[in-house]
């Protein structure tokens, strides 16, 4: 083995001969004298060959030092390797008594992390070492709770109808609002697609009664602006235009017990089939006001009868497709004067405006009142 060692303190070279060393662009540090008082020291820089080629309690001693009088050693190394190490086992427990991945054995770890068992005199000692008494006449939570058998009462029959209503209106989508029968009048397609909406030829024929062995009665609902209706509208037909005014003519004189109007006996029809009566709205042409007016009876009868679901007191509801000025434009001759005036009549300009507001107002008086 070889050892390189550097020393930063050198003597001066003497040949023998008391004549100094030919160097002279390098000059030699003086020659120091050993003082018992101040020792010297010394810096060393040892080079070791790999861990694995040195042998366990090896000593490397230092040689003797230039520059000490006598020739005495002044350092030694020593490396001391350990006898015994210690690692983590790896082998099963029935090899060696250890743990996969633990240097504790299997009993030290039972003890260290499994809860204590219950002896036989029925105690059982906690975490901190106390014994606690068992009772051995209370019996456990689980034993104490009872089974229960499952038992389904009867549906009552407002559930039943509502359900009988509900799988009929999945089944038949043209049924009237109480989910009992179809639509007695034609239909045709709409912009609302929630509202079922008439001809003005369909509109005609009510008027001329050639329906008369299916409906008892109708009323058509006017819902443009007053106006407009001394203007000119349908024979026979009833100016409401706000929802106080629908609440009041249409629902608020029907007492709570009173039945719905749909299956009263107003009379038979062909075939013994029971006549119905019927509500027509529409306003200028049937884009707004009508169909707005329209949904707020059907959602104020729904709230009337909640109890009563689905019985309504108007079940069956139609909107006059195109409005007034369709019907006018082709069945002038049922109208009653036989004008007609727009809603943005330039005469009209300041009363159009007020009636704007008071819709207005019972608008924000509405949300404010959901809002709640």
């Amino acid at each position: 083995m070889q050892h390189l060692c550097t020393n930063l303190l050198r003597p001066v070279n003497d040949d023998g001969g008391g004549q100094k060393s030919q160097r002279p662009t390098q000059q030699s540090p003086p020659e120091l004298e050993p003082n018992p008082a101040k020792p010297v020291a010394l810096v060393s820089v040892v080079l070791l060959p790999p861990r694995s080629t040195i042998p366990d309690n090896h000593r490397l001693p230092f040689g003797t030092i230039g520059g000490g009088r006598g020739g005495q050693s002044l350092a030694t190394l020593t490396i001391v390797r350990p006898l015994v190490r210690r690692r983590l086992s790896f082998l099963t427990e029935d090899a060696n008594g250890l743990e996969p991945g633990s240097s504790r054995t299997v009993e030290a770890s039972a003890r260290c992390f499994r809860r204590p068992e219950s002896s036989d005199n029925g105690t059982v000692q906690n975490k901190r070492g106390k014994l606690i008494e068992r009772s051995p006449t209370k019996p456990d939570t689980i034993a104490m709770i009872p089974e229960q058998t499952l038992h389904q009462e009867p549906l009552p029959t407002n559930d039943e109808r509502i359900m009988s209503a509900v799988s009929r209106s999945d089944t038949e989508p043209d049924l009237i609002g109480d989910c009992t029968v179809p639509y007695i009048l034609p239909m045709v397609n709409g912009r609302h697609q929630d509202l079922k909406y008439i001809s003005d030829e369909t509109m005609a024929r009510l008027l001329h009664g050639e329906f008369g062995q299916q409906v008892a009665s109708y009323e058509i609902i006017d819902c443009r602006f007053p106006y407009e209706f001394d203007g000119g509208h349908i024979r026979g037909a009833k100016n409401l235009y706000t929802r106080e005014q629908i609440t009041k003519q249409l629902l608020d004189q029907r007492k709570p017990e009173q039945p719905a109007t749909i299956g009263e006996p107003h009379g038979q029809g062909s075939g013994g089939a029971t006549r119905r009566h019927i509500l027509v709205f529409h306003c200028e042409f049937s884009v707004q006001r009508g169909p707005t007016l329209s949904r707020f009876l059907r959602n104020h009868d729904r709230n009337l009868n909640i109890d009563r679901y689905p019985v309504l007191h108007y079940p069956e509801v139609y909107l006059l497709h195109g409005g007034y000025k369709k019907f006018f434009t082709s069945y002038s001759s049922l109208c009653d004067p036989i004008t007609y005036r727009p809603m943005r009549d330039g005469e009209y300009a300041n009363r159009y405006r007020y009636f704007r507001a008071i819709l207005y107002s019972e608008t924000l008086k509405l949300r404010s009142q959901l809002m709640r």
